[in-house]
């Protein structure tokens, strides 16, 4: 029997939200959000909602620590839509972390057409044009955003 539930993330956020947490100085954090600080709003188990000035950002957890001087997370270090004119973001994704989203549509128990699919859809390509070496930390982080809603409808 197939337990769809078992997917859908866990939030927590009665006991985070507003702690300060900055994101890795390094890959594959793109160049435009590395070492910046941010508010924590809501983290699931892959993914967290941050404050980074005035912007609201789904990112992967991952990608966040805990500042100096706020409490230690109950869980291992902290994925959406970014400032479309901040720095970087137009930049080709690592390798690292073209893995990483077909990792986590293997989580979702995708094919590797339908993940195919889903990761043009959210960069706004065609299956057959989605390119590895030319998706952008924008169009990764879209379609983070989509595996996200994905797993909410499980």
């Amino acid at each position: 029997m197939n337990n769809k539930t078992a997917s859908i993330p866990q939030e927590r956020d009665a006991s985070v939200t507003g702690r300060q947490v900055r994101f890795l100085d390094r890959d594959p954090v793109p160049p435009s959000l590395r070492g910046k600080e941010a508010q924590l709003e809501k983290e699931t188990d892959r993914t967290a909602v941050v404050r980074v000035g005035r912007l609201r950002q789904y990112v992967p957890r991952d990608w966040l620590v805990v500042s100096q001087g706020s409490a230690q997370p109950d869980h291992p270090p902290l994925v959406q839509a970014v400032d479309s004119d901040a720095e970087g973001d137009d930049d080709p994704i690592t390798e690292q972390a073209w893995y990483r989203l077909l990792e986590a549509c293997l989580e979702l128990n995708l094919g590797p057409e339908e993940a195919q699919q889903v990761i043009a859809e959210a960069a706004g390509v065609s299956p057959d044009e989605l390119d590895p070496s030319r998706l952008t930390w924008r169009q990764y982080l879209q379609a983070i955003e989509r595996l996200e809603q994905l797993e909410t409808t499980l």
